[in-house]
């Protein structure tokens, strides 16, 4: 409950799972109260028990088949009964009734996807429900949303038909039909319909009279549009919106009826939609201004409607889809919402919708996470309230502590605040918009100080002991005047000087030689966000701006400037595109914030900026304002760039016919990269480009040289420690080897340049030809090598090897991260007549399958952990090691790739050759784990590049074990300015370097991120203590010191149970607790004068123990349900507060780690 591992969609979870938690159902009854009990048991079973059942599913293109294929894909397996599973897929399940927790064998037990209570399936339901809402809730129109309607088994709506139907402008419809049956024009009530409607024997009516609408046409013909959102939890209810990535336009051409809207003949993503709106009716931003705001106030009336009838479907959700017709005064008109829609997988024909199901589950699966918990959905989003992966945003959360809803619906309900209002209480979470509010007003965010339980408390009391004991210094600032008349005047002879106007300032710092960072000084100084700090470069001919995240680690000198831009010159666009590059960059929506067009990066006129600067904040513009692909040369259909550009694709980037126009590149016969390539490649900083890496990929003995040179330069390296035994046939020391020990039939002869078997021969000796006329200027470079050959490790008697990957998502800076085994895969050979040989493909094995087969067959558990991944991420530290430095000038770089690697019999792994342009056959690729892995690397690609070319720390993009947030990916090298850091035992290799650790021990280096993973092993809390950070206001830090000093100090006894295992053994469902308390008397201090605290202040003020949790005591002292970190934050203390200490051996123990620590996706 405590500590859930932190990534739960992949089977590897971040290197933490709790011990089983045993069956939440067994009959012992237990100290916790039963409703807790049930919903950790079902946490735990996200990790404990990676199964699916599926029963009834007759369609091939329904959202569950999606979802079904992404569980697949993240290592979930089906078994064939409902009971055994963790999620059930069971289409004959009637929609969610209230209540039905209360008799429903499956609540608490398994994850259900479900149609949600009255919104989906039946139109006339959904109708009457919003028809209520309107009657109840005088603020809400109910024609706002939806077309003028009527039942027809409404005495006071059949009167409204018998009044206004008189025309031709209406339609009579069969709510129960679908897809343009059951609908006719009617210019009066038919017979039959509104009659007997006292009668108990009538059924209740399914007919409906509409007003026709004349839609939004596009090219002259009607439209409609599909549009999704994700009910991810039902209790508590947590609803988002999809921001409109996945969405699209239908257009109508075929049917008959020009009054039918509905028909699906072809499409328009609403990136399409946005370009021909603008053309056709000169309309820009179409879907941000005139689509979205109003599809989000259709989806928060449809919520508030029936959010009540949620209560109890605990592990439900769904995603479901809305018909939404545009009339031409470009209104939004709800049709109908439906579960189970259409959809065809990666194969679908409608663009951005391949890999909806994907990130829905991952998205649901992280929800249900935080909720069973009980740590905040609010963790899980951005400053826009958006997921990771930008596609959906927060509507509606009934979580205590999170509640938020937006939309105009939060009128209708007097009892419940609007999220503005909510998020404005001290109480409730942090106003996580407050960034887009500041952007409004400038370039910064908004500036102050808060205090996190994050690192140490010494921290903090070095940082308020420095205040007092400050000193006073003097600087005076050099201010360039950046209007655009300034830069219109500009040439390339020019200074900057003359046009520098001094600012004298005063700072404090509690150093004695007066330095300070320039973060400090932007609190210090309240300066205003558009007010940026830079540096005057090239004896004072152009400024290079700095920031936030540099600002943490320059410090104030001579050649620091302020700029102050004019909001109408090209100097203020860069600035925008630099300072607040759009969130969600994959998407084309992204987050309501583009900056506006920055210009021609090359155009002729000199910049105040400096060149370099200007060259890169042109190349990050390139990712929303052309979104753009060109390939040539790609002649095999399985490779990794295929499936990149099929995510670029699904993000909605558009192919080009010409490299020069495009944003991204993909040419085959591009070389590798080359030291200094950047200093003559008309490529380089213009384009992003996959290329293979230098001295890596390909050339196994290139690779090997690269290695051994390293082993030669850095003694604490043993090259054998992570290859096979190896020598060159070009190399004089390498020969004399070979004649040494090649003396017997355990070796084999290679050619480096040659792949999949072939060129491989058994020697037991030096053949004639090889190591010869080595010193010969026209002997051409061998590519030969001599290697032992390595006894495998055997899964049922056959040899195996492993295929692992790495992604490297920028060459300049170099940011390489591993993937943490969820996407790599055993080898397993069985019909290659050599023996020896090893890496023969014939069947696979996922490293969850392995796992579970070393246990079987070899009684190793956590194979993998143990004995795979930390020697993987040691050969690829090496690797990078030896060829880090040819990787400078690679601006936009990046590159995929994998290897292939053997275990001998002894565990010990050995790396064989890494690879560029490896197979992968996307969606139906029969290696399980592998089929997403081109999506989810292209959106960390995308991540990591508009982070470096704006200047922002790597290290935001990822949790605290240092992964992606979807948990693919883990950080192995970064030397980007700020946030450098290395893991792997290579960073010995390296005495200008420090490791890791070293790194991260520094005040000046960026955070551990490691702190809470050390703190686990203490027990089940965090590392406790305080950070300062520019959050908020610095009114609120200010309020928070003065209550310190104005604190007033009470007492309180707490009820301490004591839950041991005996405890527990002896413990009857007629037992009560309170026997067993035994009072702590203890002090704390709060401003107010009531006395008032929160569990949280108090864990600080009396230093709890990790291991020491908050509960509350319920059922008259029968039982305790514990309270998380984040129940903490709102909770205050009383006469119900108790806290536990666990004896480690207890089931109660497994408990707690399940809720306190579960894993993070």
């Amino acid at each position: 409950y405590v500590h859930p591992p932190a990534h739960v969609a992949q089977w590897n979870m971040s290197g933490f799972k709790p011990v089983p938690s045993g069956d939440a159902f067994a009959g012992t009854p237990h100290v916790f109260c039963p409703r807790w009990v049930k919903r950790v048991r079902l946490l735990s079973q996200l990790w404990e028990n990676r199964t699916f059942f599926r029963q009834g599913w007759k369609l091939p293109f329904q959202i569950e088949r999606r979802v079904i294929e992404a569980l697949e894909y993240f290592g979930y397996t089906e078994v064939d009964n409902p009971v055994k599973a963790a999620f059930t897929f069971m289409s004959e399940l009637d929609s969610w009734k209230p209540n039905n927790w209360l008799q429903d064998p499956l609540v608490n037990r398994h994850f259900i996807n479900r149609a949600p209570p009255g919104l989906t399936g039946d139109k006339v339901k959904l109708f009457s429900h919003l028809r209520d809402l309107s009657r109840r809730c005088e603020a809400f129109d109910l024609f706002s949303i939806l077309p003028e309607t009527y039942l027809t088994d409404d005495a006071e709506d059949c009167q409204k038909i018998r009044e206004k139907v008189t025309d031709d402008s209406w339609m009579r419809k069969d709510g129960k039909e679908h897809l343009g049956r059951g609908i006719e024009p009617v210019s009066a009530l038919l017979d039959g319909d509104c009659e007997d409607l006292d009668s108990p024997q009538k059924e209740k009516s399914s007919v409906v009279y509409q007003r026709k609408i004349d839609t939004l046409k596009v090219n002259g013909k009607a439209t409609s549009f599909r549009m999704y959102a994700l009910i991810a939890s039902f209790d508590p209810l947590v609803v988002l919106n999809n921001v409109g990535h996945n969405g699209f336009m239908y257009i109508a051409g075929k049917d008959e009826r020009e009054w039918y809207s509905q028909e699906q003949t072809s499409t328009l993503t609403f990136e399409q939609l946005d370009a021909q709106m603008a053309k056709q009716y000169g309309i820009t931003n179409f879907y941000e201004k005139h689509i979205y705001p109003q599809f989000r106030n259709i989806l928060s009336y449809s919520i508030a409607a029936v959010k009540d009838q949620f209560v109890g479907g605990v592990g439900h959700y769904d995603l479901i889809c809305q018909d939404i017709l545009m009339s031409s005064d470009l209104k939004l008109h709800l049709l109908e919402m439906n579960s189970g829609c259409f959809m065809e997988g990666f194969g679908d024909k409608v663009a951005g919708r391949q890999f909806l199901g994907v990130h829905a589950t991952e998205t649901v699966l992280a929800v249900q996470r935080a909720l069973l918990s009980d740590t905040s959905v609010m963790d899980l989003l951005d400053d826009n309230l958006r997921t990771s992966n930008g596609l959906f945003e927060l509507l509606y959360s009934n979580q205590p502590g999170a509640e938020f809803s937006q939309g105009q619906a939060s009128v209708c309900d007097a009892g419940e605040r609007t999220g503005e209002e909510k998020m404005a209480t001290p109480a409730a979470v942090p106003n996580k918009r407050d960034g887009e509010e500041a952007q409004k007003e400038g370039l910064g965010g908004s500036i102050g100080l808060i205090c996190l339980f994050v690192l140490p408390q010494s921290f903090c009391r070095r940082f308020v002991e420095s205040i007092f004991a400050a000193k006073t210094y003097s600087h005076e600032f050099q201010l360039p005047s950046l209007t655009s008349a300034a830069i219109a005047g500009h040439s390339a002879k020019d200074s900057l000087v003359p046009r520098l106007e001094g600012k004298p300032i005063q700072y404090k710092t509690g150093g004695s030689d007066g330095a300070v960072t320039l973060q400090d000084l932007r609190e210090q100084l309240a300066l205003d966000p558009g007010t940026i700090f830079a540096t005057l470069e090239g004896n004072g001919s152009c400024v290079t701006p700095l920031s936030l995240h540099q600002e943490t680690f320059t410090g104030l000198d001579e050649t620091t400037v302020l700029l102050s831009v004019d909001e109408t010159s090209e100097a203020h666009a860069l600035l925008a595109a630099y300072v607040h590059p759009p969130a969600h960059v994959a998407q084309w929506n992204m987050s309501g914030f583009k900056p506006v067009p920055s210009g021609d990066a090359f155009a002729g006129t000199p910049h105040v900026f400096c060149p370099r600067w200007v060259k890169r904040v042109r190349l990050l513009s390139q990712l929303w304002e052309n979104r753009t692909f060109f390939r040539q040369g790609w002649k095999l259909p399985f490779q990794i760039e295929r499936r990149v550009i099929e995510a670029l694709e699904y993000f909605g980037y558009t192919e080009v016919d010409n490299p020069v126009k495009a944003a991204f590149t993909f040419m085959s016969e591009l070389d590798s990269w080359k030291p200094n390539n950047w200093l003559q490649d008309p490529l380089v900083n213009r384009h992003f480009i996959n290329r293979a890496p230098p001295g890596l990929t390909g050339d196994k003995v290139k690779l090997f040289s690269h290695l051994r040179d390293l082993s030669r330069r850095c003694e604490a390296f043993d090259l054998f420690s992570i290859l096979p035994e190896t020598y060159l046939t070009d190399d004089a020391e390498d020969c004399q080897k070979i004649r040494e020990k090649v003396t017997d039939d355990s070796w084999m002869r290679k050619d480096g340049k040659e792949h999949l078997g072939r060129g491989i021969e058994p020697v037991s000796a030096l053949l004639d030809g090889d190591c010869e006329d080595l010193d010969s200027p026209q002997k051409e470079k061998s590519s030969v090598v001599y290697q032992r050959k390595i006894d495998t490790l055997k899964v049922n008697g056959k040899a195996t090897s492993f295929r692992m990957y790495a992604l490297i998502a920028s060459f300049d800076p170099l940011v390489v991260l591993n993937n943490v085994g969820h996407n790599g895969f055993m080898y397993i050979a069985g019909k290659d007549e050599r023996e020896w040989y090893s890496q023969e493909q014939t069947s696979t094995l996922t490293f969850e399958q392995l796992d579970a087969q070393m246990a079987k067959q070899y009684g190793i558990t956590n194979f993998y952990e143990k004995h795979i991944y930390p020697q993987f991420r040691n050969i690829l530290s090496y690797s990078i090691a030896a060829v880090k430095d040819q990787f400078v000038g690679g601006v936009g770089h990046y590159d995929l790739i994998c290897q292939d690697i053997l275990m001998s019999s002894d565990l010990k792994l050995h790396l064989l050759e890494m690879n560029s342009g490896c197979f992968m056959e996307g969606f139906g690729d029969k290696v399980a784990g592998r089929q997403f892995l081109g999506v989810h690397a292209t959106e960390t690609v995308l991540a990591v590049q508009r982070a470096l070319l704006s200047d922002t720390s790597v290290m935001d993009l990822l949790d605290d074990n240092l992964r992606t947030s979807n948990g693919l990916f883990e950080l192995l090298y970064s030397n980007q300015p700020g946030a450098e850091f290395s893991q792997g035992q290579a960073s010995v290799c390296d005495a200008g370097e420090r490791t890791g650790e070293e790194k991260m021990a520094t005040p000046a280096a960026v955070p551990n991120k490691r702190d809470g993973e050390e703190a686990q092993k203490e027990g089940l809390g965090g590392s406790i203590g305080l950070i300062c950070l520019f959050v908020l206001p610095q009114s609120f830090c200010r309020r928070f010191v003065e209550s310190i000093f104005a604190a007033k100090t009470y007492s309180h006894e707490f009820q301490l149970p004591s839950l041991t295992s005996a405890a527990i053994a002896g413990h009857s469902a007629k037992d009560s607790l309170v026997p067993r308390l035994e009072g702590k008397p203890i002090q704390y201090k709060t401003g107010g004068s009531d006395g008032a605290v929160t569990l949280q202040d108090l864990r600080e003020q009396l230093a709890l123990d990790p291991g020491t949790i908050f509960a509350t005591l319920e059922g008259n002292g029968s039982c305790v349900t514990p309270l998380s970190l984040h129940q903490e934050t709102f909770t205050g203390l009383d006469e119900t507060t108790v806290l536990l200490s666990v004896d480690e051996t207890s089931e109660a123990h497994a408990l707690l780690a399940a809720y306190v620590h579960p894993p993070a996706h």
